[in-house]
């Protein structure tokens, strides 16, 4: 009597007996049908299943079996192939929501600048090209380049949003986190950025200098951000600028408070700031020091007080003898002081002349005018 095939076969093309499906084929005993890509045969043969089934990293492009993708890769969502994490990586990056977002906020920082670009149709397409790369372009349209200026001096943050995704073992790509990169190369692992580097996740880029990479190297931070002293020549690390001096405008050097003007000091490398009245910069401007014994000064260096002055009070400036009385003179400006019995000061006064001086019969007794 004619019986069934089992699972697995057919019947030969004689009928006389049953054969086994070939590779990448099913039966529930019938014809051999081949199983789509995306899965294989059972054990038995008598269906397919599924790649999804053999684990996270399994796809079949022909249905025979199912294989393993390499690291660095993912299976597609029909488990027929294997898809690159890098080319997954570059489909975040380029998400239109994502772009109009960072669009956005260039608009509103540099208003005038974008406006300008985006009317001409070659700056237009060279900015939109420019947010897609990975490295902003050095040279290009003389409005982009006025634009990027505009979004680097602004400290807008074009990179820091980006995803890189990694995968060890042929499994679901995973987004790296802040700090770090895909492997080059392979995608099979994340490392770690360099000093003086950040990532948002997709690529270690160089932070400028007068910056430096944040505490999880997610982005750049200004020096500003660490303190009045603070510099950084070379976007690895912000450090304080030494005493008697403060950092330029970029924070990318530090500067001598000579180069302020004269009388200008700073005691820790905070901003340069001039001394006070009777005072006038230490030799390492690092601090202030009081004027001397007859010296005045309005902040910026001491100076003697001629003859027949002194200091005020304050040392701010010089004050004439005559404030002082009839009989005052100062002959080294220091002080001044009252004439003795039987002279008087001169016109300048910066000396006592006596009374007889002036003829026989004139006299002074406290050192005022002789009469």
């Amino acid at each position: 009597p004619c019986v069934s095939c089992n699972v697995g076969k057919q019947p030969a093309a004689n009928l006389a007996s049953c054969a086994d499906c070939p590779p990448g084929h099913f039966s529930l005993g019938d014809a051999c049908t081949a199983c789509d890509a995306g899965s294989e045969p059972s054990n038995d043969k008598g269906y397919c299943v599924s790649c999804k089934l053999a684990g996270d990293n399994a796809y079949s492009s022909d249905g025979v079996d199912c294989l393993t993708c390499g690291a660095g890769t993912q299976p597609n969502e029909e488990r027929t192939a294997c898809v690159g994490c890098a080319a997954l990586s570059a489909e975040a990056n380029s998400d239109s929501g994502m772009i109009d977002f960072i669009q956005t906020e260039i608009e509103s920082t540099c208003g005038d600048l974008y406006s300008s670009c985006a009317s001409d149709s070659d700056c237009s397409a060279e900015f939109d090209a420019a947010l897609l790369a990975d490295e902003m372009p050095t040279a290009g349209h003389a409005d982009l380049m006025s634009l990027l200026e505009c979004v680097d001096d602004s400290g807008i943050e074009v990179y820091s949003y980006r995803v890189g995704y990694y995968s060890l073992a042929g499994a679901a790509c995973v987004p790296c986190g802040s700090g770090k990169e895909p492997r080059p190369g392979d995608q099979a692992a994340c490392v770690d950025c360099d000093a003086g580097e950040y990532s948002g996740g997709d690529m270690c880029r160089s932070c400028a200098p007068g910056t430096q990479p944040s505490s999880d190297k997610g982005r750049c931070d200004p020096c500003s951000l660490n303190g009045d002293s603070s510099h950084s020549t070379n976007g690895v690390a912000c450090s304080s600028c030494q005493a008697g001096s403060n950092p330029n405008a970029d924070r990318t050097a530090c500067v001598s408070c000579a180069d302020a003007g004269a009388g200008f000091y700073s005691a820790a490398g905070a901003p340069c700031q001039l001394c006070g009245i009777g005072k006038q910069p230490a030799g390492d401007l690092a601090s202030c020091v009081d004027c001397g014994s007859g010296e005045y000064s309005d902040g910026s260096s001491c100076e003697r007080c001629p003859a027949g002055t002194q200091p005020s009070n304050d040392k701010g400036r010089c004050e004439s003898c005559t404030t002082q009385g009839d009989s005052s003179h100062s002959v080294d400006g220091v002080s001044c002081t009252s004439c003795g019995a039987g002279s008087n000061p001169n016109a300048e006064r910066t000396a006592c002349d006596p009374c007889s001086d002036m003829g026989a019969s004139f006299y002074s007794a406290a050192g005022a005018p002789c009469v």
